[in-house]
């Protein structure tokens, strides 16, 4: 569907329409169907009021919901057959234990402590300003 700006613009559009169907030859009917109601779902600020017209008609309101009408259950099942017997199983032969656990290893000395060899502590070194060729260039 296509909103046009006034009626006017609506009937010169159709008019339009209609003799570009015209000229193509055959039979033709002309309709007028009224105005069909603007449904937009897409997220904009609302819109000013559209001037009335005499050609809208509302909407009728939606039928009241029927009353809730509670379930009926006339299903019966059937009747479930008698288990059959089963012989209770026999009682399993006594097994002896079996420690079958094995204590971790015990861990290794730790190795006896080094004096170390090098006692030079290098002087504090100043920060040094950034080099282009190794930091990204970012221009905005």
């Amino acid at each position: 569907f296509v909103k046009y700006r006034t009626p006017e613009d609506a009937a010169n559009a159709q008019h339009a329409i209609q003799q570009q169907y015209n000229d193509l030859g055959g039979d033709s009917v002309s309709h007028d169907g009224g105005v069909a109601p603007v449904l937009n779902f897409a997220s904009q600020a609302p819109a000013a009021p559209a001037a009335p017209s005499n050609s809208y008609i509302p909407p009728a309101a939606p039928a009241p919901a029927p009353a809730p009408v509670a379930p009926v259950n006339t299903y019966i099942p059937p009747a479930a057959p008698a288990p059959a017997p089963v012989a209770p199983a026999p009682a399993p032969a006594p097994v002896a234990p079996v420690n079958t656990y094995i204590p971790p290893a015990a861990p290794a000395p730790a190795p006896a402590p080094v004096a170390p060899a090098n006692t030079y502590i290098p002087p504090v070194s100043q920060p040094q300003a950034p080099s282009n060729s190794y930091l990204p260039i970012f221009k905005f």
